[in-house]
């Protein structure tokens, strides 16, 4: 993957010491955030005049036409998937001849000095494969120009609709064996986990992968189903094969593949942590 893309290849670095070299990925999981997309290069601004500059810029027609039916929400099995396929960041871009002096004198005062700021900027991710610069007037009360970023590359990621991200969590939170690990525990699926599972080499998509987080961590003894991503191994789609192992780990969380044609779960992860995150109530 390109750098302009976040992703995350999820390579089983916790089993490695543990588990055969057989299984060594699982194709790639594309996630939503989309910052480092961003290739302009702004500085925030204090929060209460971020706060106003977006409530601005998301008023404007053009950006709610972008971003159209790109936000979910919806409950399964009384977890709760509230998110957006869109993300905004927003800023100032500074004048060129400002000193070192000038600029480390702007972020001790709170960045507050409008007189050294050169224009107002902001960049709207959309989706995975869509970027857009937006250029603002000098007061920061108007978008004047919303113009595509180039892409950077010559493939498109496969984007995840609402429904797919539903079907996702439906499956992983009904499949007998996550109620299984899941039973007499306290967990909670975490935010913004739900992403696209896609094939590395012809970016079809798989399904979806998610992150149910533990309230704590617990000492789980099962035959884990593994997903083997190989392209070579497995010369057709989706290009891999689920092996089950037999292991005890120490989990805080378990990562989960779910394959849409096969409408069920093909790979549980086991994942160890310090410290848990707080995401249980």
């Amino acid at each position: 993957m390109k750098n302009n893309k976040k992703t995350m290849i999820i390579t089983f670095l916790i089993l490695a010491i543990m588990v055969t070299a057989s299984i060594v990925t699982t194709g790639v999981i594309t996630a939503n955030n989309q910052a480092e997309k961003v290739q302009t290069v702004f500085y925030r601004l204090p929060s209460q005049d971020e706060s106003a500059l977006k409530q601005m810029v998301l008023a404007d027609p053009r950006i709610q036409e972008l971003i159209k039916d790109k936000s979910y929400d919806f409950s399964v099995q009384g977890q709760s998937i509230k998110g957006q396929d869109w993300n905004l960041a927003l800023g100032v871009t500074l004048k060129k001849d400002i000193s070192a002096e000038g600029f480390n004198k702007w972020l001790d005062e709170g960045r507050t000095d409008k007189s050294v700021v050169e224009k107002y900027v902001g960049v709207l991710n959309v989706g995975y494969n869509y970027a857009y610069d937006i250029s603002i007037n000098a007061n920061g009360t108007k978008v004047d120009e919303i113009s595509v970023q180039s892409a950077g590359f010559d493939y498109v990621i496969p984007e995840l609709t609402r429904a797919d991200r539903e079907k996702a969590v439906t499956i992983a939170l009904t499949d007998p064996r996550i109620q299984e690990l899941l039973v007499g525990k306290k967990y909670a699926l975490v935010p913004d986990s739900v992403a696209v599972w896609h094939s590395s080499k012809d970016h079809q998509k798989i399904g979806a992968g998610l992150e149910i987080k533990l309230d704590k961590t617990y000492s789980v003894d099962y035959a884990w189903p593994l997903a083997e991503y190989n392209e070579t191994k497995y010369t057709s789609f989706p290009y891999y094969q689920t092996l089950n192992r037999n292991m005890v780990f120490e989990v805080s969380s378990v990562a989960i593949l779910v394959d849409f044609e096969k409408g069920s779960v093909v790979s549980i992860i086991p994942n160890s942590a310090q410290t848990v995150n707080q995401v249980i109530k």
